[in-house]
């Protein structure tokens, strides 16, 4: 899922063919979008006016590569260029350079420059097979790997990372859409947990009701 500037929410999800996608609005009402199959476990991010996909599961619940943009303007969706590998638990944020994004398969770190449908890759150094979520909050940006190192860059250069410290938490298999508060990033994974992230502490805590 995903957040959109109106403050609805864009859910989606199952196999291709299988998979429904919709959004939620604040005031409880639920539209179905058309067409459109988005995969579960894809990364979902809003930008400029499109919700832009990466990822996800395939058919046989394998990573795939597949990537999509849906324009809320018009209630279409487009394919975009496939990713350079297959990747599933997908977590993306957007900026000024485009759209930058992990998976949990990878150690890169890519960005897709929406304006030219084309990816670069700009860090190779992250754990593989392991879940990985991206924070951002203004100009500092966060990447947390589960129960494994914590790394700060700066949004106008994610080629630079370094680690900051270490997660002692094992979140769940897909961390969604974050929400930036008095200093912290909050975030829910698949099973409805909310962790907080403090920015001060550089600690990553199961969130207390």
């Amino acid at each position: 899922m995903c957040l959109l500037p109106d403050k609805s929410i864009f859910c989606y999800g199952n196999h291709p063919g299988e998979g429904t996608a919709f959004i939620l609005y604040p005031d409880s009402t639920v539209k179905q979008l058309s067409d459109g199959d988005p995969s579960g476990n894809m990364g979902a991010v809003y930008h400029d006016g499109f919700i832009y996909l990466f990822g996800g599961w395939n058919a046989s619940g394998s990573p795939w590569n597949q990537a999509a943009k849906y324009e809320l303007s018009t209630d279409k969706w487009y394919k975009i260029c496939p990713l350079n590998e297959n990747l599933s638990y997908v977590s993306c944020i957007p900026g000024n350079y485009g759209i930058a994004f992990v998976g949990a398969q990878s150690g890169k770190l890519y960005s897709y420059n929406h304006k030219q449908d084309i990816y670069n890759e700009i860090y190779f150094n992250f754990a593989i097979n392991t879940h990985k979520i991206l924070l951002q909050a203004e100009n500092r940006v966060f990447l947390i790997e589960s129960s494994k190192n914590i790394y700060e860059s700066n949004s106008s250069q994610l080629s630079n990372w370094k680690i900051i410290g270490a997660s002692q938490i094992s979140y769940g298999s897909r961390a969604v859409y974050q929400v930036y508060f008095n200093q912290s990033c909050y975030f829910m994974d698949c099973d409805c947990k909310i962790y907080k992230f403090d920015m001060k502490s550089l600690q990553l805590k199961m969130n207390q009701a």
